[in-house]
Order: structure tokens, then C-alpha cells, then sequence
């Protein structure tokens, strides 16, 4: 049995391109997002620091409502260089 069939799920969680309507809104999400949005409305600057795997393109993601790791990467781009 994987961990799918065990914990119930209908789809793969794990997948590099997750789209932001399917995420948790979860309280430390809605805040990072919070903080990178008034950042960028701001002309502030906003630095994610994290380990490997811990969401950090994916909230920047999500506070841009981006679907795309590659319209993340460009956003990154545009933001914060």
C-alpha cells in the first residue's frame, strides 16, 4: 500500500507544479503571502530563507496567484533583483 491508498488521497501531493487553488490556506501561508505582497506594493524588499522543500517558490507562487514554476521564477526575478 503507498502513502495515496493509506492516507486517502485522490491525487498526487507532491507534484513540482501544484496549482494554487489546490493548496491549504493555511495561517503561515496567508501571512507570507501578506508580507511579500505589501513588500512588493511597496517597492520593499522580502528575503525567504528555508531549507530544501519547505515551500518557499510555492508561496511565492501563491502570493502572486502565478500557476507556473516558470512565471515564478520570472516574478522572482522581477521582484527582488
Amino acid at each position: 500500500m503507498n502513502y495515496n491508498e493509506f492516507f486517502g488521497m485522490s491525487h498526487e501531493p507532491f507534484i513540482a507544479d501544484l496549482l494554487i487553488k489546490e493548496l491549504m490556506d493555511l495561517p503561515g501561508l496567508r501571512g507570507a503571502k501578506e508580507r511579500i505582497q505589501f513588500s512588493s506594493r511597496n517597492g520593499g524588499v522580502c528575503l525567504m530563507t528555508g531549507d530544501v522543500g519547505l515551500g518557499k517558490s510555492t508561496t511565492l507562487r501563491a502570493s502572486a496567484n502565478r500557476s507556473s514554476r516558470e512565471q515564478s521564477k520570472q516574478l522572482s526575478k522581477n521582484l527582488f533583483c
